[in-house]
């Protein structure tokens, strides 16, 4: 059950109504009485159990006690008739009224579980004159007014009287009676109004009851309390000289003045000026509809809305929202419950605390503490000498200045200038379109500054900080994002950032830099201490020139003893490329890592490895197939001992590779252009020979005007054709290093000539074994060896300029060959010999024979392809064991051969390939050497 303060407020104990006959004793008393809580809070609308007891408290005897349920009103307000009640002790007519000390007890119960706590007992000072007596000097009634006639003859009767009370002069004309007892006013035979008979005596308990309206037209002084349970309106003054306590609305048109404490239960409205020399206080709402000026502590449970200026010369506390249409002066602290509305001027002397929104529409001025628990909008100025704590956004129009520490939970935008002569810590963003100054700042979101930021001390961002001109901080800077600064930076201690920075102008350091992202520095870059970018670092040259100027270069690493040091992650890798080469159109080499496996693996590996293990098993298949024909044994030991000797080979081979590290990959190195093909249905590979007439390229060599190469990756690639016909052109070489393949040993500065078998393979001729012809129909020079018989694949530098002179080379030697073969004739009638007959000679036709002869392979005659052919046909099963066992160690040794179809099918299908090779006169020098192995076998 709730403690409930004893605070019963006896309003009226009144006699109720008689019964018909005027010798019948009265039937209760009227109670009535304001019930509240320890608070001293109204409890309204609510229903209530009263005990009332009446008892002599010097014996303890209880003369009656009975039981009502009320419901309180809005005011807490109840009424009950003693004697009306529910019997629980003795009986109502059998109180001796006229013997007995009779004391009134109360007992309350709210829980409705019928324990009643006592409030208090009141004494009966004066037995109620109908109690005392049934009547005091009975009156004959038989003149009686009746209720419905307007007249009655009426009789004398001690109980009233026109001469007043006795002792009083006869020249005072009073209307009462000389008996102890209440004034009832009644017409119509209904009570109007009741003067109870303690007015005059000690003490003050009695009360002067008013049925209907009241109406005063002249001032109305009330020397102590005033308690109002319902609406009142002054239309005029109201002077009040003690405590107004007012329970409900108060609504004044005109001027008020307070000249003490001021206490209004309900709510307040005034239309006029406001003036209270002492308290304030409002349990409701506050509604003013000029300046309110209150000379000491202003204080509303409730709503506060004032049409003009608020001036409190001590506190102001608000319940619930504040709003004020024009200046808020506050002489000390300001406390407001929900949102605060000023839309000019706030001005507090002290602490400024506000639980939700405050917004002010000009100038905030606060000389302490500033809590805000919500939002923080100020129109103009705002000026916090000491902390300044925002629980959630805080927006300034223009400057704010905090004299000590500012701490907002979440955003912050000033649109002018920001002084914090402490610490800052925003949560969110902070947002400033003017300058910053700051002693230290830390930020858990994002920092924009339009103009120039100063932090003294500390900077700590979370996320990202945009400054629209210079930067300066004296001590550590931390950013958890982007630090983006369109003028100067200057950093007096560590800088630390865990993405990218970017500064437009100048950015000096003279600590540490750890940036973990990008850098982007637009003029100059001064640190005194070491630079650690945790992310990118990246360089907008501005510098041109010179290859072999120093200041050409965007980045100059010079003094000490090392240069530069590059270290990944993990192990070196085809994904880690230390060094990276880019251009407009994209990656065009790379210096990048590793390892043994993708040394295995990679094309260039598993093609060297893949050539010369078939070029050793076709040669072992050849020695074992011409012993197996001359019926040589030795021979075909010999065979054998190859395949073991070819397994130690691959052994070999693979194992130089372990100390395997970083490999130098470039993705172009040639000029190209895309050319149309005579054939849309023809594909090209890369690194293929084709000639070109007419503009258009096939592998047609024979009637070509020019000889060229399918590029791979080219440096600048032009004619770029339609995109809706790019399918029908190829990407062709025209000058620089491309990839060829090479059918046959090279050698480094041999000439690159197509093979003569329109196959998309060339072949290498030494200088010393050109002809004349073959200038025409250079590929270009080889600038690395090949050391298979079969097919290598070589670096070549192209060109077309030494085409264009072996056509002057030609014109001048057909010119002399002309003069020769004039002597000749010319020799031939004088009988005498030609002295140029080798002339035709060296004229005739270059034969298939002779294209092998100039490519290295040696035609001895001893054994043609021919013969090669019969080997093939006569024992398949000996090529193709050779070159499964081939297969079978390389794959044994990691060289996959598989993950390129075009080198596994030379192993899966040997015969084909033999065949094919032979008929293009390849392989004519490894039927030479074998014949000759096996007859050295033989001779032994």
């Amino acid at each position: 059950m709730n403690n409930l303060k004893q605070f019963f407020l006896l309003l009226t104990f009144l006699l109720a109504g008689f019964a018909a006959s005027a010798q019948t004793v009265p039937s209760g008393i009227n109670y009535q009485a304001v019930l509240r809580n320890v608070k001293g809070e109204i409890i309204s609308d609510q229903p209530v159990g009263i005990k009332v007891s009446v008892l002599d408290p010097e014996t303890r005897t209880y003369y009656y006690a009975e039981t009502h349920q009320v419901m309180t009103n809005q005011a807490g307000i109840f009424t009950l008739v003693v004697g009306g009640g529910k019997a629980e002790q003795g009986r109502f007519s059998d109180i001796p009224w006229a013997t007995a000390n009779t004391w009134l007890e109360v007992a309350y119960d709210t829980d409705g579980n019928g324990i009643y706590d006592l409030t208090g007992t009141t004494r009966m000072l004066s037995v109620p004159y109908a109690f005392y007596a049934e009547r005091a000097g009975i009156a004959d009634n038989q003149h009686a007014v009746n209720p419905n006639d307007e007249k009655g003859d009426g009789f004398e009767e001690e109980a009233w009287m026109l001469k007043g009370n006795d002792g009083i002069d006869d020249m005072w004309m009073f209307l009462g009676s000389r008996n102890y007892a209440d004034l009832v006013f009644k017409t119509h035979d209904v009570e109007r109004m009741r003067i109870t008979k303690g007015i005059g005596a000690e003490p003050h308990d009695a009360l002067i009851h008013m049925y209907e309206d009241v109406e005063a037209h002249k001032s109305m002084l009330i020397n102590e309390t005033l308690t109002v349970g319902g609406k009142t309106l002054l239309n005029d003054e109201l002077m009040v000289v003690g405590k107004t306590h007012l329970m409900s609305d108060l609504a004044v048109d005109g001027e008020t003045y307070m000249a003490k404490f001021v206490k209004i239960g309900g709510n307040l409205n005034l239309e006029g000026q406001a003036v209270m020399n002492k308290d304030l206080d409002v349990l409701g709402t506050g509604v003013f509809g000029l300046d309110v000026k209150i000379n000491r502590n202003l204080l509303v449970g409730n709503d506060v809305d004032i049409k003009h200026n608020l001036n409190v010369d001590n506190d102001a506390h608000i319940g619930n929202n504040l709003d004020v249409d024009n200046n808020a002066n506050i002489d000390v602290d300001l406390h407001v419950g929900r949102d605060a509305d000023i839309d000019r001027n706030l001005n507090v002397d002290n602490n400024a605390n506000i639980d939700v929104d405050l917004h002010v529409g000009n100038n905030l001025d606060v000389d302490g503490n500033g809590n805000i628990d919500m939002n923080l909008h100020v129109g103009k100025d705002a000026d916090v000498d000491q902390n300044l704590n925002v629980d959630n956004n805080a927006n300034i129009d223009v400057d704010l200045h905090v004299g000590n520490n500012l701490d907002v939970d979440n955003n912050v935008n000033i649109d002018n200038n920001l002084t914090v002569q402490n610490n800052a810590t925003i949560v969110g963003d902070l947002n400033v379109d003017g300058s910053g100054s700051f002693y230290d700042m830390s930020i858990q979101n994002n920092l924009n500054v339009g103009n120039n930021i100063d932090v003294d001390q500390n900077l700590n961002v979370d996320k990202s900080v945009t400054i629209g001109v210079d930067l300066t901080v004296t001590d550590d800077v931390t950013i958890g994002d982007d630090l983006t600064v369109s003028g100067i930076s200057l950093f007096e201690s560590a800088v630390t950032m865990e993405n990218n920075l970017t500064v437009k102008q100048n950015l000096t350091v003279n600590n540490n830099l750890n940036v973990s992202n990008d850098v982007t520095i637009g003029g100059d870059l001064n640190v005194n201490n070491p630079i650690n970018a945790n992310c990118r670092l990246v360089v907008n040259s501005c510098v041109s020139g010179s290859d072999s100027d120093i200041d050409s270069y965007p980045v100059v690493v010079q003094g000490g003893n090392q240069g530069v040091a590059i270290k990944v992650n993990g192990t070196r890798g085809n994904d880690n490329n230390f060094v990276a080469f880019w251009d407009n159109s994209g990656i065009q080499g790379r210096i990048e890592g590793q390892t043994y496996n993708e040394l295995l693996s990679s094309f260039p590996f598993i093609w060297s490895n893949s050539m010369k293990a078939a070029e050793e098993a076709l040669s072992i298949a050849m020695v074992i197939a011409c012993g197996l024909q001359a019926d040589v044994a030795e021979a075909i030991v010999w065979g054998v001992e190859g395949l073991l000797t070819l397994a130690e080979w691959i052994e070999y081979n693979v194992s130089i590779t372990d100390n395997v590290g970083v490999a130098y990959e470039s993705g172009s190195g040639d000029y190209a252009e895309w050319l149309e093909r005579a054939n849309v249905q023809e594909d090209y590979t890369f690194g293929e020979v084709v000639g070109v007439r007419g503009g258009k390229i096939s592998r047609n060599t024979a009637e070509a005007d020019h000889y060229m190469v399918i590029s791979k990756a080219p440096i600048v690639l032009g004619n770029m054709p339609d995109p809706a016909r790019e399918k029908n052109f190829e990407k062709v070489a025209f000058m620089g290093q491309v990839p060829v393949r090479v059918m046959g040993k090279v050698g480094v500065g041999d000439y690159i000539l197509p093979s003569g078998f329109n196959d998309g393979y060339a072949r290498a001729v030494s200088p010393a074994k050109m002809q004349l012809e073959d200038y025409g129909k250079i590929v270009g020079v080889a600038w690395e060896s090949g050391e298979a018989m079969t097919l290598n694949m070589v670096n070549v530098a192209v060109g077309l300029n030494q085409n264009d002179m072996s056509g002057q080379l030609a014109k001048q030697l057909q010119e002399i060959n002309t003069m020769k073969q004039q002597l000749n004739q010319l020799f031939q009638m004088l009988g005498q010999k030609a002295p140029y007959d080798e002339l035709n000679a060296q004229n005739a036709a270059v034969s298939p024979d002779r294209l092998a002869a100039t490519s290295g392979l040696v035609h001895s005659g001893q054994l043609a392809n021919l013969e090669l052919s019969n080997m093939v046909q006569a024992h398949p099963d000996i090529f193709i064991e050779a070159f499964a066992k081939a297969k079978a160690k390389l794959l044994e040794n990691g060289i996959d051969v598989n993950k390129y179809p075009e080198i596994a099918q030379i192993y899966d299908q040997p015969i084909e390939w033999i065949k094919k090779q032979n008929e293009k006169g390849y392989l004519n020098e490894m039927v030479v050497k074998a014949k000759a192995q096996v007859k050295a076998s033989a001779g032994k």
